[in-house]
């Protein structure tokens, strides 16, 4: 698979081969009993993150690709990072 900057510069041609080629790879991974696969990708604070994915998603994520969007990343950290409030009793 040749390398892309970002997954929609790829056309649908590219993409569709991306496919055929995961597909025969989940076959091979398949056989030798590999039943997930693990992406990794930086988002925009530069934090690395790891995202398992089941083996049977490998053709989607080699078409379209299989890191979240980091417009999702960061409303996600942005909740874990709020402040508690205080429960007064």
């Amino acid at each position: 698979m040749p390398p892309s900057p970002t997954s929609q510069s790829l056309s649908s041609d590219d993409r569709r081969t991306r496919a055929e080629q995961a597909q025969e790879l989940v076959a091979v991974l398949g056989d030798r009993e590999v039943v997930a696969f693990a992406t990794t990708f930086v988002d925009n604070s530069g934090v690395a993150r790891v995202k398992a994915v089941p083996l049977a998603r490998l053709p989607r994520a080699g078409a379209q690709g299989g890191a979240r969007p980091p417009d999702a990343l960061a409303r996600r950290a942005h909740r874990r990072h709020q402040p508690r409030r205080a429960v007064h009793r």
